[in-house]
């Protein structure tokens, strides 16, 4: 009897610590799932609050474009500034003494700029040691813009409408040789590219590689064209793909004239090529170098050296004073003339002078049809042999 109480009580005592740890295990198991439920719903509401934060900073920013473009169109307060750190200037490869700072911050990441590696578009404050746009309600809802406007770089979608050279190819090219220009680009295996930067001389098969409707992505250069995905991020804050070609057709103020034979008014073609003008007041200066190198019409081409002083003096005069209209923008390339070609005769900086005016004139004047001496031009678009785009003076 005995011995049957004890086997009673060992099994009783069995069971109660069984059950015991039964309800320890799920009592540990309720409390790891509590736990991982509360860091969901943190993560959850971090996320609607993240979203929400960015959302308030977008139309924050629509809202301070808007103001501004009605109040004054070349106004650039909204503008993103990138300037390089100490460590950048420091770097022998970065030739900051020879080409001029453009203070417009392409290539530069939110990252950088939070910490001081520029100024955030309508830059309002520092918060957490990090450079900000604004805030929601308190200082732990806080965003950064960076804000760029298409027309400050270039459209790969220019010229879709035309199996003709638009000289697009060399554009791209001559930009990323000019990116090479300040600094030479490494590619991801740590090795220096060659002179023709991160598109590799890759301008023809962009352009070649186009859908017939044009990019919708500029990830579509990746998977069409060949460019590396680190190339691709390294030249993407200078390319675009809008407006696209739909947009173009639709508006005039993108359908510029071409002639068919160079110095030959009457191979005027009654069709258009669509053209994407870019801003002089915001264009990064890589930009600007393609925009003017290679320029060529009466017997002169505007070089290399050439185009980087006129985009290094465009950069310096700029930060001062924006650039309001066409005849400004002349009278400065006059009082220039000499210092950005100084090395031509007094005749070869005129005509220079000339071309890259009628390049960046969306205006044809036919001399033919203008003879009278006031309205005649001793160069129009008819005279370029090698043309890019026309230039504009504020977004649109």
């Amino acid at each position: 009897m005995r011995k049957e109480r004890r086997n009673d009580r060992a099994i009783a005592l069995v069971t109660a610590v069984s059950v015991l740890m039964v309800l320890a295990v799920m009592g540990i198991s309720f409390a790891r799932l509590a736990s991982l439920e509360r860091s969901a719903a943190t993560n959850h509401s971090d996320t609607v609050e993240a979203r929400w934060t960015a959302l308030a900073g977008i139309e924050y920013a629509l809202t301070k474009l808007q103001a501004d473009a009605s109040a004054d169109p070349t106004n650039t307060s909204w503008v993103y500034i990138g300037k390089p750190d100490a460590d950048a200037v420091s770097d022998p490869l970065y030739v900051s003494n020879l080409y001029a700072e453009d203070n417009i911050g392409a290539g530069v990441t939110i990252q950088d700029a939070q910490v001081g590696g520029g100024t955030p578009s309508y830059y309002s404050a520092q918060i957490h040691s990090r450079n900000v746009s604004g805030r929601v309600n308190n200082d732990q809802h806080i965003f950064t813009l960076k804000i760029f406007d298409t027309t400050s770089r270039i459209n790969v979608n220019m010229g879709v409408n035309t199996s003709a050279n638009t000289n697009l190819d060399e554009m791209l090219n001559n930009l990323s040789k000019a990116l090479n220009l300040r600094k030479p680009y490494i590619d991801a295996s740590g090795d220096l590219a060659n002179t023709n930067g991160p598109l590799r001389g890759l301008g023809a098969t962009i352009v070649n590689s186009r859908p017939a409707a044009g990019y919708g992505s500029l990830d579509e250069l990746v998977t069409l064209a060949g460019v590396d995905a680190s190339e691709l991020q390294y030249v993407a804050d200078y390319l675009t793909i809008h407006p696209r070609s739909t947009k173009m057709n639709g508006n005039t103020i993108y359908q510029n004239v071409k002639f068919t034979s160079v110095g030959d008014e009457k191979t005027y073609n009654s069709g258009s090529e669509l053209r994407s003008p870019i801003n002089i007041n915001t264009a990064p200066w890589p930009v600007l170098v393609a925009l003017f190198r290679g320029l060529a019409g009466g017997g002169v081409t505007i070089s290399e050296a050439n185009a980087i002083v006129l985009a290094n003096r465009v950069c310096v005069r700029r930060r001062t004073t924006p650039f309001t209209d066409r005849s400004d923008f002349a009278d400065f390339l006059e009082a220039e003339k000499a210092t950005i070609f100084s090395s031509d005769a007094a005749a070869d900086r005129d005509k220079k002078v000339a071309i890259i005016k009628v390049n960046g004139d969306p205006n044809v004047a036919l001399k033919r049809l203008n003879p009278d001496r006031p309205v005649y031009q001793e160069y129009n678009k008819a005279d370029l042999s090698f043309y890019t785009t026309e230039i504009c003076f504020f977004p649109y």
